[in-house]
């Protein structure tokens, strides 16, 4: 099976946003996975992190074409 990738830089907002995580002061090997309130805010910010690269990437131009 053959594919094609294509490589879509990381958007302004992303990057905004991946920036401030990388000061967050939780460690996530060591903290307790049982934590209902850690897992919930975490998935909040990783889903943004993940729609605002969907949506970037859904708005280059030429994306189409290039998967024809």
């Amino acid at each position: 099976v053959n594919s094609t990738k294509i490589i879509v830089e990381q958007g302004l907002e992303t990057k905004t946003l991946a920036a401030s995580f990388a000061h967050a002061q939780t460690n996530l090997f060591t903290s307790n996975v049982f934590d209902p309130i850690s897992g919930y805010m975490f998935g909040d910010f990783f889903g943004s992190l993940f729609a605002h690269q969907c949506r970037h990437t859904l708005h280059q131009e030429g994306l189409i074409e290039k998967l024809e």
